[in-house]
């Protein structure tokens, strides 16, 4: 174990780079061909009334988040994926203004395509810019 005290402080930042570089790789089309084809219409859930495993789950994903968007940071002067690890990061984290930012990147055209025709090979329906069915407060959206 003290043998890992002495790694060289450039090779964990490779190491870090290299699996965040494959997780982004793998996990941010695996995340849009799984998510509900409604994502982009309605608000964003509450924190309020959910179940404490729902809590837990949702404080380890932006506790992640944290994680990566400080990798990100130093990531952007040393060695890796600085900018797409904090991309990744963004996208964890519960910001303000989160949603409207997804909403206006995700209906560009030729993204939204892109990101159709990613769920289509994944056998899912396609993102819904817009909707007329009623959302979870009960207004169209």
């Amino acid at each position: 174990m003290s043998s890992l005290h002495h790694v060289p402080v450039w090779v964990w930042l490779t190491l870090v780079s290299v699996v965040s570089f494959v997780v982004c790789i793998v996990g941010i089309p695996l995340y849009l061909a799984r998510a509900p084809a409604d994502l982009l219409v309605g608000p964003a859930l509450p924190w309020r009334g959910l179940s404490p495993r729902r809590l837990l789950l949702r404080l380890l994903k932006n506790a992640l988040g944290l994680v990566l968007f400080v990798a990100g940071l130093i990531m952007l002067v040393g060695p890796g994926q600085g900018l797409l690890t904090l991309i990744v990061a963004l996208g964890l984290l519960d910001l303000p203004g989160k949603r409207r930012l997804q909403r206006r990147l995700l209906l560009n055209p030729k993204v939204l395509k892109l990101v159709n025709r990613l769920r289509e090979r994944a056998g899912r329906d396609a993102l819904e810019p817009y909707s007329d069915r009623p959302s979870r407060s009960g207004e169209l959206r």
